[in-house]
């Protein structure tokens, strides 16, 4: 009778809490506030994310979306420089989050993300997995392990080089002036792929002098743009680029081409995806429409299963309540990874970043 009692009582339990879930506060409830109205979003400049916000714009058809593909890394100095000149342009941004954190923060441009919540799920903490961050501006729905230095096996062939195992490799003279870098002084993958090298290495003056070579005495190319620099690998006009475009190449591979390309089996660091909403955001209702449709449920299996078309890693969530798609589930880190991983990557990045090493 005991064990009957607390099964009946678990059961209750959990009806009322998926209850409370359903009876949120509507999104078409905000939707009907903004109904004839806009907002401006900007989005993260990879494959997947515009195509969940035409999703988002199709369910919503009454308002319009004002949305502007954009690298965060040209976004942050421009929303700083507005905002310094009574500027407030922008109400949401969404993608890649280190420059949001490391020049827009800094800079006092963002609102308190807690201010934009309203559906009780996403709101719940124990609904996501503990990052260990601080969230108070910015609001990670999505984190993988990723790798972002390829090698293009049939130029390697031909300067009779071996597939790149390790990062000591790199520092192979026949690959001298074959390498392209994105631009490390910068918060994008050439910045993460360089401090994740060094964070494997586990020896921080062994990894920055290879860091050190790399950049210099190997005479690697410079390319801030990420479809650029990927180019220069995908067409074997470099062999090997760090910090390429995994978007790019994926849509190339799911195509059926760039077979010759491949990632080194060494690098990994954390890859997050975050939203935020600006300061003094113009549209701050339908901010919170977009926001809350993002982070509901519905919005993370739609984000799920958009970006798993577009890319091969990365189609997890951090809500506890949305699986994985099935051919991206081993992307998904455990809880500790999530903290230790990119707080040591993140570290050894400003550094890079700092000093351009």
């Amino acid at each position: 009778m005991a064990k009957l009692s607390f099964a009946v009582g678990l059961a209750a339990a959990l009806t009322i809490g998926a209850a409370a879930f359903a009876q949120e506060p509507q999104l078409d409830q905000l939707y009907a506030k903004v109904r004839g109205g806009s907002i401006a979003l900007a989005v993260h400049s990879v494959d997947g994310l515009e195509q969940v916000v035409q999703k988002f714009q199709a369910k919503y058809p009454q308002l319009n979306v004002k949305m502007t593909v954009i690298n965060p890394s040209q976004l942050a100095p421009r929303v700083v420089t507005e905002q310094q000149n009574g500027i407030f342009a922008w109400d949401v941004y969404w993608g890649g989050t280190g420059n949001m954190e490391n020049n827009v923060v800094p800079a006092g441009g963002l609102a308190p993300i807690a201010d934009h919540l309203v559906l009780a799920s996403v709101k719940d903490k124990s609904q996501w997995l503990e990052t260990g961050r601080d969230e108070q501006y910015v609001f990670p729905f999505t984190g993988w392990t990723e790798r972002t230095t390829y090698f293009n096996t049939d130029r390697l062939r031909r300067l009779g080089v071996d597939p790149i195992a390790k990062a000591d490799d790199l520092l192979n003279p026949k690959l001298k002036g074959e390498i392209a870098i994105r631009d490390p002084g910068r918060q994008n993958n050439g910045n993460y792929s360089i401090a994740a090298m060094i964070q494997d290495i586990n020896d921080d003056a062994k990894g920055f002098k290879i860091a050190r070579d790399l950049l210099g005495t190997m005479n690697a190319m410079i390319v801030d743009n990420a479809q650029q620099v990927t180019n220069t690998v995908m067409t074997g006009e470099k062999a090997v680029v760090v910090g390429g475009g995994p978007d790019i190449i994926a849509r190339c591979q799911i195509a059926g081409g760039c077979k010759n390309v491949q990632k080194v089996p060494f690098g990994a660091y954390l890859n997050y995806r975050g939203v935020v909403v600006f300061k003094n955001a113009p549209n701050p209702d339908a901010a919170r429409l977009f926001v809350n449709w993002l982070l509901s449920k519905e919005g993370q299996e739609t984000y799920v299963q958009t970006w798993a078309q577009f890319n091969t890693t990365g189609a997890v969530s951090l809500r506890k309540d949305v699986k994985p798609h099935p051919d991206h589930a081993d992307n998904l880190p455990t809880e500790k990874e999530l903290v230790t991983l990119y707080q040591a990557t993140s570290d050894r990045g400003q550094e890079i970043g700092r000093a351009h090493v």
